[in-house]
């Protein structure tokens, strides 16, 4: 594992995951529509400079999940496809031994890009925290969510993610991509069943 960064890049790189629930949210296409969505409702077309270098992407976002693995060991926190510095890459983030690990994956060859970068988990917000507890109790994983996801629903996963509520229930959260259009899918952490 990697030495953490230093203390000045540690704050920024908090203040940047504190956000990044709002920010996931903010830039997923349609994450407004797929967030008030029943699981299986098509939500809309992603914008066409997302989705024809993610449907020609050749790893899946669970096989980039499984390449974050051999680096960052932990439990997955959300992940998600998204171009980055013009390439097509997906954004991973880990939760693992008291810290969150934020790492992309290169969309094509599986190789990292770039360094990883970490935080302290005691750094982050509330519903971070809450989201890390669910994940940290759940009985099922996010890539096994998002292949049960796939499998069932069809279509291929764009991004996911544990999403706590205030009952104390928690949910995977799943963007696929099907002919071109978004349709969501949430998993129980628990039962790993449909909702």
């Amino acid at each position: 594992m990697r030495n953490p960064i230093p203390m000045r890049s540690a704050l920024a790189a908090a203040t940047l995951l504190a956000a990044m629930p709002l920010a996931l949210a903010s830039n997923h296409p349609m994450s407004a529509q797929s967030s008030q969505a029943s699981q299986s409702e098509e939500v809309g077309t992603p914008p066409r400079t997302d989705v024809k270098p993610f449907e020609s992407a050749k790893l899946s976002l669970t096989q980039a999940i499984a390449e974050s693995q051999k680096e960052m060991r932990g439990k997955t926190l959300d992940a998600r496809f998204e171009v980055w510095q013009g390439k097509p890459a997906y954004l991973i983030r880990t939760s693992s031994a008291n810290q969150i690990w934020q790492t992309r994956i290169d969309a094509n060859s599986g190789q990292p890009l770039g360094q990883p970068t970490t935080v302290a988990q005691s750094e982050l917000g509330p519903q971070i925290q809450r989201d890390i507890s669910a994940l940290n109790n759940a009985q099922t994983s996010l890539d096994q969510a998002i292949g049960d996801a796939e499998q069932q629903k069809g279509g291929k996963a764009i991004m996911a993610s544990v999403k706590a509520g205030s009952s104390g229930s928690a949910t995977y959260d799943i963007d696929l991509v099907k002919n071109g259009r978004l349709r969501t899918a949430m998993v129980d952490t628990s039962t790993g069943q449909m909702r």
